[in-house]
């Protein structure tokens, strides 16, 4: 038994248990890998949007190349730079501002005198930076690339300002972003717009005037080098542009809204329209757009915050229960599976052991009849007397063998599922009870046994098999022949006992001797088959273990009963309860 358990711990229960917990320990790292992974989806969107709209504004420095070409058409570049604002604002909406440069000696368009408030501003701002007077701190891109400090400049190049610059948004996801700030990765060059240009044919210059940002696009005509023409971009036409561009992956749209946010980290549009958050500068994932457009980011928001965590939770949940109901089912299996095999290993010794009982059951009474048939046949029992003793052994060995082989006949009957014949008719119990202790009445007198009845005289019927109750008797006598011979009594009891309800009720009929009783701990294993109690092993009481297994399961057949019951003062009562006709 010890080495059976070890075996299916080892085998079963132990390594169920490791794995259940493997599993519910992974259940831990599922919300977060969940987490990086919508994350990841979400800032992958965020960057291709991005670069979207930096291709954009890249298009529009083509653009300007082109309308610029067009606005020369076959002018000379010094006739065109006088009255190139006027022509560009009128032929290019993106345009606020329309200039012309001759590097290093003046700005040519728009004009100072020009009424409108915004060229004389542009010139306030710009006119000191774009003719080569002032150094200032700017985002540059040109067709090259940023600009690279290693190469051996021709001219004094920009000096790149590796201060910090933190960004306007903290996506509340991202991991590894510091919890107080989270640094750009754009810098700054302070230079003058003569070094910016250089040798390049085009490019976007973006600075800071004020709180807003300036976007510069230029173009310098391949038919005289020493003019520059560009345009501030109008902000709104801007936006309006990049708004073309904002679209979410369809995929995420039901679970996440995107925005685009200016450099103060206010919403210029978004997507959905109705997306509204309450801090629009905590989104789930953001990109910024670059040198174009420094400060600007597109932000990706979750449309319904509570839900992933929701979905998370349930998936947990999920797993969860999945994984502690296998454990369950491996575990009810493993220990079925064990009780089984126990069950069968002892039910493998018990046949072992009947096996022996009924070899040794049958040898004895065979070698009784065997030795006394012998000395009769041999005529060595000359005494009449003694000669008759010699019948009655063999005739009571042989009654002995005859009911060992019924038993054992009876219980492969049922084994097999063959039913006992059924009963059709309503009998007297004591009708049956009075002719079957009649037959044994002599023997167990013989035996010192004496025989006490309770019979009522008015007794109700019964519907069972008479043989089946005459059998379930027979062995329930023998049971008190072998064991409780030492208290010399026999009792045998009819009693009627209706039901509270007034339903049919039951006849029991008891059986009650003076042995030395059974344990308590085998007062229900009594009744399975080849189990014996271990005083009765000890004692040398012949047996297989068949009769009182048998017996109850004739009385089930009958649809009654057979139970044990302690006697006051000492012994046994085994009742067979059936119910009334």
């Amino acid at each position: 038994m010890r080495r059976a358990a070890v075996i299916f711990a080892l085998s079963v229960f132990i390594p169920s248990l490791v794995l259940g917990w493997l599993a519910l320990r992974s259940l831990r790292d599922q919300r977060l890998a969940f987490e990086r992974q919508r994350f990841q989806l979400a800032q992958e969107a965020a960057d291709a949007v991005a670069s979207a709209l930096a291709a954009e504004v890249d298009e529009l420095g083509r653009e300007l190349g082109r309308q610029t070409e067009a606005i020369l058409g076959t002018n000379a570049p010094e006739s065109a730079a006088w009255t190139f604002d006027e022509q560009l604002r009128a032929a290019w909406p993106p345009a606020e501002v329309g200039f012309a440069v001759q590097l290093d000696r003046e700005v040519c368009s728009p004009s100072v005198f020009d009424p409108r408030g915004k060229s004389q501003a542009f010139h306030r701002n710009n006119r000191d930076f774009l003719i080569g007077l002032q150094s200032v701190e700017v985002f540059a891109l040109t067709p090259k690339g940023r600009i690279n400090l290693s190469a051996p400049p021709v001219r004094p190049q920009p000096k790149v300002t590796p201060t910090d610059q933190f960004r306007n948004v903290l996506p509340e996801q991202a991991p590894g972003i510091p919890s107080q700030a989270l640094n750009s990765k754009l810098q700054t060059a302070k230079a003058d717009f003569t070094q910016l240009v250089g040798d390049a044919q085009e490019g976007v210059i973006a600075r800071r005037l004020g709180d807003q940002i300036k976007i510069l696009v230029w173009h310098r005509s391949a038919r005289d080098a020493r003019f520059v023409f560009g345009a501030q971009l109008d902000r709104d036409n801007l936006v309006h542009r990049l708004a073309t561009r904002l679209n979410n992956d369809p995929a995420l749209s039901e679970e996440f809204g995107m925005a685009l946010l200016d450099e103060h980290a206010h919403p210029l549009v978004r997507r959905p329209e109705a997306l509204s958050v309450q801090q629009w500068r905590h989104p789930f994932a953001a990109a910024e757009i670059g040198e174009a457009l420094p400060n600007w980011e597109v932000a990706v928001y979750e449309r319904d915050p509570g839900r992933p965590a929701a979905v998370a939770i349930a998936f947990q949940w999920t797993l969860g229960t999945l994984v502690v109901g296998l454990l369950a089912i491996i575990g009810t299996g493993g220990w079925l599976v064990f009780r089984d095999t126990d069950r069968e290993r002892r039910l493998a010794r018990r046949r072992s052991d009947f096996v022996g009982n009924v070899s040794h059951e049958l040898k004895t009474p065979l070698t009784s009849i065997r030795m006394y048939a012998e000395m009769l046949s041999e005529d060595r029992v000359p005494d009449p007397e003694r000669r008759r003793q010699h019948l009655g052994v063999i005739a009571a060995e042989a009654a002995r063998l005859s009911r060992l082989v019924e038993g054992m006949l009876d219980f492969a009957r049922l084994e097999r599922g063959d039913t006992v014949a059924a009963a059709t008719n309503p009998i007297d119990l004591s009708s049956v009870i009075r002719p079957a202790l009649e037959v044994h009445r002599s023997r167990l007198q013989e035996e010192g046994i004496a025989i006490r009845c309770a019979f009522p005289s008015h007794l109700p019927c019964v519907r069972a098999d008479p043989d089946a109750i005459t059998q379930i008797l027979v062995n329930l006598i023998s049971n008190v022949e072998k064991y409780a011979v030492s208290g010399r009594e026999l009792v045998v009891e009819l009693e009627a006992v209706p039901e509270p309800d007034a339903g049919p009720g039951y006849v029991l009929l008891r059986v009650g001797d003076r042995g030395p009783g059974v344990p308590p701990s085998d007062q229900e294993r009594i009744f399975e088959e080849f189990y014996r109690v271990h005083d009765a092993l000890d004692s040398g009481v012949t047996g297989a273990g068949l009769g009182l297994a048998l017996a109850r399961r004739l009385a089930r057949a009958q649809g009654g009963e057979l139970l044990h019951r302690p006697r006051e003062g000492g012994g046994s009562w085994f009742v067979l309860k059936l119910p009334m006709a």
